[in-house]
């Protein structure tokens, strides 16, 4: 007979047993929590650099200040500081006047012994310009390397809590780019990495603000899914920044919890109900019109699509897609949004990449995408914004009653390698639907730790 299998410990191998590559643990992430009294970027040391060693604009220097970063334009002398040194907590590298091969080779001289310098949960900001501007040389192909290189570095970058954006914009940057910047430069942008963000020249109809901070004081919000979840946290997060809440949702009263005292009025409305359109319009109407609109309200009803019911597929489309279209459009057929209004519709990277299982949810998420695009052309010549927010895996109570094992994956296939929470979807939110935002237009900006997903 054979001798029975050996009873001895089998030994792994040593690159096996080391804590790291993917099952390192997930950075602790550094959240800001919005105070519209407080600077975004207070005690933050922020390094600006630049690939043709010119001074960075006085205009953007001069917003940061204002925001409370301490600026420097000198490396520090400090070998790296991601362990909890006293490196920089942010980085502007200003990329723009790279229009040759040369410049991309030499890349690798100039940001990365910036990046070495940095503490952990830093936040690396890259402008580049957009494509229209390219004129000369290398520029369009040199420009377009760079989003490659900002991806790839925000995926490389996640595993210290740091996140990497590009801004794109024209030669001198518009006033509107230092809003951007400063948001991404801030503990509020935590969860949004790996992004490519056209800044554009706002409209000329657009109230004049040399506003950066995300302020909302005073103004007036609806926010539709206010209940509970995302659609709470962002009436929350926008009422701690001084606006007066819409609330709309099945309940019949808002949560308990939070800033009840905020909401200016609430309203009980199936939104998949025609009727409830005309009836949110009019009471937007006895208010006086509003300035900004999140759609946050959604469902889901899972199935593959062979096993699809027509009322499921129906009640999705209703709810996710058609009820925040009919709303958009009748409110601004009834000049309801105020001049230099915003409206944020709430996608899902399942609207960009697709899901098993979701077809209903994400063809709904994707027409949103659609409308958002439609509608910001058809506003092009106003003051009024239109965006979409993909939120990746957000913790909700609809997420903890995903399969432990689904959901433990699903938290990990992201560069912080971490599910994001309702208020990063919101601190968003707040930016675009704020005058700092005013120059980002019919874009989709995706909040989900840099995902693997529909990159």
């Amino acid at each position: 007979m054979p001798n029975p299998p050996s009873q001895s410990r089998v030994r792994i191998p040593r690159a096996l047993r080391k804590l790291a590559g993917p099952f390192r643990a997930p950075p602790e992430l550094v959240r800001g929590h919005w105070d519209a009294a407080t600077a975004n970027l207070q005690d933050r040391r922020v390094l600006l650099a630049s690939a043709s060693c010119e001074q960075p604009s006085g205009a953007l220097v001069d917003a940061l200040k204002a925001q409370g970063a301490t600026l420097e334009t000198a490396m520090p002398e400090t070998e790296s500081a991601r362990d909890g040194g006293s490196g920089w907590h942010g980085l502007v590298f200003d990329a723009r006047a790279m229009s040759s091969l040369e410049s991309l080779h030499a890349l690798v001289q100039e940001i990365r012994p910036l990046t070495s310098r940095l503490d952990a949960n830093a936040r690396i900001v890259i402008l580049g310009l957009a494509e229209q501007y390219c004129d000369k040389g290398f520029s369009a192909e040199v420009q377009s390397a760079m989003t490659g290189f900002a991806r790839s570095l925000a995926r490389e970058s996640g595993r210290f809590g740091t996140t990497v954006q590009l801004l794109r914009t024209d030669s001198k940057g518009s006033e509107a780019l230092h809003g951007a910047v400063a948001f991404f430069l801030s503990p509020h942008s935590a969860y949004v990495t790996a992004q490519v963000i056209e800044i554009d020249e706002p409209s000329k109809a657009e109230p004049a603000s040399r506003q950066t901070a995300a302020t909302l004081e005073g103004r007036t919000v609806l926010v539709t899914g206010a209940a509970r979840g995302i659609g709470h946290a962002v009436a929350e997060r926008m009422a701690a920044g001084g606006a007066r809440i819409v609330g709309v949702d099945l309940e019949s009263s808002p949560p308990p919890r939070g800033s009840r005292q905020a909401y200016l009025d609430w309203l009980a409305l199936d939104l998949s109900r025609k009727d409830a359109t005309d009836a949110l319009v009019n009471r937007i109407g006895e208010l006086g019109g509003c300035d900004a609109v999140v759609h946050s309200a959604g469902m889901l009803r899972d199935r593959t699509f062979a096993r699809m019911k027509s009322e499921d597929w129906r009640e999705v489309i209703d709810v996710n897609l058609a009820a925040p279209t009919r709303i958009n459009r009748a409110l601004l057929a009834s000049d309801l949004v105020r001049p230099g209004g915003s409206l944020v519709c709430l996608s899902s990277l399942a609207g960009i990449a697709g899901n098993v299982g979701q077809t209903n949810y994400a063809a709904a998420k994707a027409g949103l995408i659609g409308h958002v695009r439609a509608l910001a052309r058809e506003l092009e010549s106003s003051s009024i914004r239109v965006n979409a927010i993909a939120p990746g895996f957000i913790e909700t109570g609809l997420t903890r009653s995903m399969p432990w094992l689904i959901r433990s994956v699903a938290r990990r296939m992201n560069a912080l390698g971490q599910a994001g929470l309702p208020g990063d979807v919101a601190a968003l939110a707040l930016f675009l639907a704020s005058p700092a935002g005013r120059g980002i237009n019919g874009r989709v900006l995706r909040v989900c730790g840099g995902s693997i997903m529909g990159a």
